[in-house]
């Protein structure tokens, strides 16, 4: 009897407690799951690498935006200085008829060697002050400095360029703006020295200088790149260069930018209003840049575009001297 009701209570004991299960996981278990955190893990890289490299396109963009708007100030500025602005006519020079409306220019760059691969877009004589070496007195009769001590100044040619020159691959975008100064005196020395092929300009006939025949030739590492990104490309009619009237000359004309670049839309060229139209000279500014080369961006997609209006301070000009638009007899 007492045997009975021991097992019983067994019984009940084992009931009241069943064996823990020893089973685990399964290899097919395993591997769904190890499949299911691959995938996972998969697309939170993805998702990263997508957002890292968005964060590289915008912030190549707004780098590609902030550098074209820099420019255009920066040569605007500059161009508010400028005494006379050439247009495109007075690059390489014209003979117009005897009766045309066209003044008679020599033409700058068939004095001035224009660098491989670039054309020029801005040319314009400033005022620039006597360096340092030229200010004080001498009794040298022969001393360059005498006869403009009075003034107290003197003038340089700026020459901005389109270029795609890049021999050591220095530069990643597709074009640049480069920018090149031809000063009456050089900078470096201790005696006053004029710059070799430099050429005072008359003031009354800026249109037609140098006055003389020769070359003067422009080394690369004259020029200095004031932006890079700049955009060259082949499409057409999109970026399109034009003026708004018959008033401004385009420059470059597309034959130069042609010879000198080959059939590509320009992404910096201006229009200058003619001289003898007889208003206040200005210029309208074009600049597009292009973001492809920068971190991030492999492609054309992001070109930001940007234009000025510069109005020259100087009055020359303005005064009534025909001297300055009258074709040489």
């Amino acid at each position: 009897m007492a045997k009975k009701l021991f097992q019983l209570l067994l019984n009940r004991w084992r009931l009241s407690h069943p064996k823990h299960s020893q089973d685990g996981f399964t290899l097919l278990e395993l591997l769904a799951s190890m499949m299911i955190v691959t995938v996972i893990i998969t697309t939170i890289l993805a998702l990263v690498v997508d957002l890292l490299k968005t964060d590289q396109q915008e912030t190549a963009q707004s780098e590609t935006q902030q550098e074209m708007q820099r420019a255009i100030d920066y040569i605007s500025s500059e161009l508010r200085e400028a005494i006379y602005i050439y247009d495109n006519r007075c690059f390489l020079g014209n003979s117009p008829p005897p009766n045309s409306p066209d003044p008679k220019c020599r033409g700058i760059f068939n004095y001035l060697t224009i660098p491989a691969n670039s054309v020029p877009v801005l040319a314009f004589w400033k005022l620039e002050p006597l360096p340092a070496n030229c200010k004080a007195p001498s009794e040298n009769p022969d001393d360059p400095c005498n006869d403009l001590r009075i003034g107290g100044r003197t003038y340089s040619l700026v020459v901005y360029y389109l270029s795609t020159h890049n021999p050591n691959n220095t530069w990643t975008g597709k074009a640049r703006i480069a920018r090149y100064q031809l000063d009456k005196f050089q900078s470096n020395t201790d005696a006053p020295a004029l710059f070799t092929g430099y050429i005072d300009p008359k003031p009354e006939k800026f249109i037609d200088w140098p006055y003389q025949t020769g070359t003067h030739t422009v080394s690369h590492a004259a020029l200095d790149v004031l932006v890079d990104f700049v955009d060259v490309n082949n499409e057409q009619p999109k970026f399109e260069a034009q003026c708004p009237n018959n008033n401004y000359e385009l420059t470059p004309s597309p034959q130069l930018a042609q010879s000198k670049l080959g059939p590509k839309n320009l992404g910096f060229y201006a229009c200058i209003r003619k001289a003898e139209d007889r208003k206040a000279q200005d210029a309208l500014i074009f600049i597009r840049g292009n973001a492809n080369g920068k971190l991030g961006v492999t492609s054309d997609a992001y070109l930001p575009a940007l234009q000025a209006q510069v109005m020259r301070r100087s009055v020359f000009g303005l005064s009534g001297n025909n001297e300055s638009v009258t074709p040489d007899p």
